[in-house]
């Protein structure tokens, strides 16, 4: 929620404070979990604007590259955390304190486009021997008249997260949204991360390097159904001395029900739900399975190019209309019911393996002959090829031409 605190009118200019309230991040709480604080309900934060709006529509600010918005007004300001001393987690996040820069052009239709920019800050846990180091961020929001849609992104230059055991490092990350309201409650719209480069890496070691991830997810509401679709790519991934090129995902999802979706989410952020543990988790799968109904996910394709060659992976997951839990007992207990329900259907390709030749001169596999002494694989994927080869051998798989083939289906809880 956003409170006008107080509005001094100019002819050229204006100056207005505002309160911005939301709810507590939940980021916070799990950096605090240890923490015997009781959190607040709401965090505020409040926002200082200049409004330039001159005596016509027409917006001139210099510190602005010096541009002319016609029929707009421009507001620049500063976002600070009020009581940045409050609880204990403030005091660990170096830097939350420090206000973020804004820029805002309001339209006369009432459409407004902000841009934020924060210089960073610093997380550290002295018990956990836990750093975590985030660079500059910067956001640009492009709102509607009624804020129903909202599009836009966000940048972090750098992620630094260091532990006793090593430290992660990703930069920069970037994030792009175009998305609409339902019920001012379910956001659906379109969504992309990219992230160009990941390293995991201990002491002088580096354990994991990631290049290239994108995830792109597309949501829609049509006759009162939730759908959508998932896309990953990642270049490639290199794990001490193996390496895993082109991957890619794609799946759809489709078939949940808005009305039961909505009424769950409005139950959690109200904080309608029991007290009690297992009684909290009962009424929630009550809710969840109104949502899931003949809901399914479809795995449209998983591959990969792996040290044994390329790998694909495809199937779907279905609930039927029918679907229900017991009425009493526990959450588990009832949850356990839901695999006897599920319809699942999988296949899975692999590489022929080669064949490996044994002293005796014995051909061993399903693959071609590779000559006495061949060492085709290093000592992790010669072991990854007799997995297969032992797969292939108790009837596991097929082969198909040039690969080997699996097909796996579940029904009624049962392979």
């Amino acid at each position: 929620t956003v409170k006008l605190e107080n509005y001094h009118t100019g002819w050229f200019m204006s100056n207005a404070t505002l309160t911005v309230t939301r709810s507590f991040p939940r980021i916070l709480k799990a950096l605090s979990r240890n923490s015997s604080k009781t959190f607040p309900q709401t965090i505020s934060y409040t926002a200082k604007l200049h409004i330039y709006h001159g005596p016509v529509a027409l917006a001139y600010n210099i510190k602005h590259q010096k541009q002319l918005f016609w029929g707009q007004g421009v507001a620049v300001g500063t976002l600070a955390l009020n009581d940045a001393d409050a609880l204990p987690i403030f005091k660990q996040l170096q830097g939350i304190e420090q206000p973020a820069s804004l820029f805002a052009v309001f339209s006369m239709s009432g459409k407004a486009t902000v841009m934020s920019a924060h210089s960073g800050m610093r997380y550290v846990n002295v018990n956990k021997g836990l750093i975590v180091n985030i660079g500059r961020a910067q956001s640009s929001l492009y709102l509607s008249k009624s804020s129903d849609q909202i599009n836009g992104s966000m940048t972090l230059d750098s992620v630094n997260i260091t532990s006793k055991k090593g430290q992660v490092d990703l930069s920069p990350i970037n994030i792009d949204f175009n998305l609409k309201r339902n019920a001012d409650v379910l956001w659906y719209g379109n969504y992309s991360f990219t992230l160009p480069k990941l390293v995991v890496s201990s002491g002088d070691q580096t354990l994991l390097t990631l290049n290239k991830l994108a995830i792109n997810t597309h949501t829609n509401i049509d006759n009162d159904l939730f759908a959508g679709n998932m896309g990953m790519t990642i270049d490639n991934i290199t794990a001490m001395k193996y390496q895993i090129n082109q991957v890619k995902l794609d799946m759809d999802f489709k078939g949940y029900h808005v009305p039961a979706l909505l009424d769950l989410i409005k139950a959690k952020k109200a904080n309608s739900f029991s007290t009690d543990k297992d009684a909290r988790r009962n009424q929630q799968l009550d809710m969840l399975v109104d949502v899931l109904k003949g809901a399914s996910i479809v795995l449209n394709t998983f591959q990969a190019n792996t040290p044994i060659g390329p790998v694909k992976l495809s199937g779907h997951v279905d609930l039927p209309d029918s679907l229900s839990l017991p009425k009493a007992g526990k959450a588990d207990d009832r949850l356990s019911g839901l695999g006897k329900q599920v319809l699942l259907h999988g296949e899975l390709t692999l590489p022929l393996p080669a064949k490996q030749v044994n002293p005796a001169g014995l051909a061993m596999g399903p693959g071609p002959v590779m000559p006495a002494g061949t060492k085709p694989y290093n000592s992790g994927t010669m072991m990854l090829n007799m997995i297969i080869q032992s797969a292939y051998q108790k009837g596991y798989f097929a082969k198909v031409g040039d690969r080997l083939a699996a097909v796996l289906d579940l029904k009624d809880g049962e392979a």
